[in-house]
């Protein structure tokens, strides 16, 4: 009769998962488990990355090609060349999976199994609690995840790591301990070595209790992402209406969306912005990193375009806060006092709407005592970088500028004239005062 892991890992494949199955072996127990396992019932291919950081990265590679030779195995090995000071970890995911995926289309495999196991999904759950993220990475690993032409496999997920020990050593499986998995100088370790045993001093159920909490927000998050992509289905943008009357763990998901051909993600301080100025009612331009968020009438949509991503534009529809990306405008429908801002009164003889707080354009003008000037000159005269300029906030009516916040430069009211709202500046760089 097989080992019930051994079972439990042929039941994670099916059928359709013919031809060989790359696995990565780094040499550690998991691994050495998982290639003894799959090495029983299926045509492998043993694949290791040789990342020369530590003395005996060596001998980590030596156990692997002597473990894949004694089984009659192909072994893949690849020394990569040294990692710069930065992120270790991502970089060496990449030259991870560009390794994967060349030794997958050399011996024709679409699987690449992995030795990630129960333990590793709870301490990648507990960081991503710990650091903050949104639903969907708080699902953990999935037990398959595509990835370019190939798919990676983690049979061990719902796995402990004690499981695995026990079966190396009912089997003689020799495997190697990284030494730095014993130094709390990282967020996992210090959660191996001490979070999870509390948590299981108190409950010692909690690694299955994990386990069913990451499968129910998995569903939860499946939920969400079958609402968000229904209403991503919209053409021409999507409707403001619709969109407001959505939760709002659904808002954020629509937008993560929008934003994929963006460099940038929403996280909550951006969702819940966007989600105001949508309130507001006016139509904006905001800008993003390599593009914009652009609200138009009752719809709204994100555009890639690195062209626009300094473009700002939003009505002034009435009393409220505005926000722009050199501070706020906070117009009311009176004056008060705010030392840490600059004020204008507006005037609203012989001015028609829209007033609009946007970045300059092209023949704007200001209608100054000696008469009408163009504001390019405006800011030559007061020696305003070129840099500057094209991010410069206008409030004006059409062509006509009336106000530029930042550098206070106004226009010249007309003779007859009231103020209907006092509106206040304030700059980024300065803290409001109430």
């Amino acid at each position: 009769m097989d080992n019930p892991l051994i079972e439990h890992v042929k039941e994670k494949f099916s059928p359709a998962d013919s031809g060989p199955l790359l696995i990565g072996v780094s040499g550690g127990v998991d691994s050495m488990v998982l290639l003894d396992i799959l090495a029983s019932f299926r045509e492998v291919v043993v694949a290791h990355i040789n990342y020369g950081t530590r003395q005996d990265s060596d001998e980590d590679e030596r156990l692997v090609r002597q473990a894949a030779a004694a089984r009659g195995l192909t072994f893949e090995n690849r020394r990569a060349a040294p990692i710069q000071a930065g992120n270790f970890q991502e970089e060496a995911r990449k030259i991870r999976m560009e390794f994967f995926q060349d030794v997958a289309e050399r011996y024709d495999a679409r699987l690449v199994a992995l030795g990630h196991h129960l333990d590793d999904q709870i301490e990648t759950f507990l960081m991503r609690l710990i650091k903050g993220t949104d639903l969907s990475a708080l699902t953990g690993m999935s037990e398959r995840t595509s990835f370019a032409s190939i798919t990676l496999v983690r049979p061990f997920l719902d796995v402990s790591k004690r499981t695995l020990l026990e079966y190396a050593k009912k089997k003689q499986i020799p495997y190697r301990e990284d030494p730095s998995n014993q130094s709390s100088s990282y967020m996992r370790n210090r959660i191996r070595k001490h979070i999870l045993p509390a948590f299981e001093k108190e409950n010692p159920a909690f690694k299955n209790t994990a386990l069913e909490l990451l499968e129910e927000l998995r569903e939860a998050d499946k939920l969400v992402d079958e609402a968000a992509s229904e209403h991503l289905s919209d053409v021409g943008g999507q409707s403001v209406k619709r969109f407001l009357d959505l939760p709002g763990i659904v808002q954020a998901r629509i937008l993560k969306k929008m934003f994929t051909p963006l460099p940038q993600s929403p996280g909550r301080a951006l969702k819940d912005e966007i989600v105001r100025q949508l309130r507001n009612g006016g139509n904006f331009i905001y800008p993003l990193q390599g593009g914009s968020l652009i609200k138009e009438y009752d719809r709204f949509r994100v555009e890639a375009d690195t062209s626009s991503a300094s473009k700002f534009y939003v009505e002034i529809s009435g009393p409220g806060t505005y926000s722009t990306p050199e501070g706020m405008i906070v117009v009311g429908d009176e004056k008060i006092s705010r030392e840490t801002s600059k004020t204008f009164e507006l005037w609203y003889n012989e001015i028609t709407s829209p007033i609009v707080l946007r970045t300059r354009r092209a023949g704007d003008r200001l209608q100054l005592p000696q008469g009408t000037k163009k504001l390019k000159d405006v800011f030559i005269d007061r020696k305003i970088p070129p840099s500057a300029r094209d991010r410069t906030l206008v409030l004006a009516v059409g062509e006509n500028v009336i106000w530029v916040p930042e550098y206070d430069i106004r226009a010249v009211p007309p003779g007859d004239s009231r103020y209907i709202y006092t509106i206040y500046f304030i700059d980024s760089h300065q803290t409001e005062q109430t």
